[in-house]
């Protein structure tokens, strides 16, 4: 695939608005997680818990996913799956004609492991592979295409969000077509609100200036 393709599917599959679902997930979570070992340091406030704790934030990103289902219009359905013999599960996010898992990464741009269901179902992602089946979500069959293949990726570092990427990986799972910075671009489109919001502050505070406090000064005179 093409990486213009592979973009276009994902804007049109993911636009802005979905995304930021995304963003608001990763948020509830990290909040939720700090909150939880602040009120319970004395279980996890020791050495070789590093494991440990990140099991414990991965549970909690799970578990935003899936609560955001209840949510009015919420554009996506989450649900638990197992990925091999072992009952391993994890979290399936569903969106128009993608899928999506969630894999944690040194950096925003890279590929993670190579496990043998991300490549199952990265091999959706080759155009001539676009089977139509039936496939099952928590909403009921659906008859059609396979979905395109994507992964969430996000890091961590002194439990702060470092990153948080969408990126639409080959078949092989070697390098990716197609790849969106959520937390950059949410982060810029907020600042740019924040300025919008500061400038309207000060020229209505400006105005009360002119009309409240220099007719005060007038009237003094």
């Amino acid at each position: 695939m093409d990486p213009k393709t592979a973009e276009t599917i994902m804007n049109e599959a993911l636009p802005l608005r979905s995304r930021r679902y995304i963003f608001s997930a990763f948020e509830n979570a990290f909040e939720a997680y700090r909150q939880f070992m602040a009120n319970n340091l004395k279980f996890f406030d020791t050495d070789g818990q590093t494991n440990v704790n990140s099991r414990i934030l991965r549970y909690a990103i799970d578990r935003s996913f899936i609560k955001l289902n209840s949510a009015p219009k919420y554009p996506f359905v989450s649900e638990m799956r197992s990925v091999n013999n072992f009952k391993y599960k994890v979290v399936h996010i569903f969106a128009n004609n993608v899928l999506m898992n969630i894999s944690k990464t040194s950096k925003y741009n890279k590929i993670p492991d190579a496990s043998a269901y991300r490549v199952k179902y990265a091999n959706n992602n080759q155009d001539f592979n676009q089977q139509i089946t039936i496939f099952n979500t928590s909403n009921g069959q659906h008859f059609g295409q396979e979905p395109y293949y994507l992964i969430i990726t996000y890091g961590v570092n002194e439990d702060e969000l470092t990153h948080l990427s969408l990126m639409m990986p080959d078949e092989d799972m070697k390098k990716y077509y197609h790849i969106i910075d959520i937390k950059n671009e949410i982060v810029v489109i907020n600042t740019e609100k924040e300025k919008n919001k500061e400038k309207k502050v000060a020229s209505i505070k400006e105005e009360l200036i002119k009309k409240f406090i220099k007719d005060v000064d007038h009237e003094k005179q």
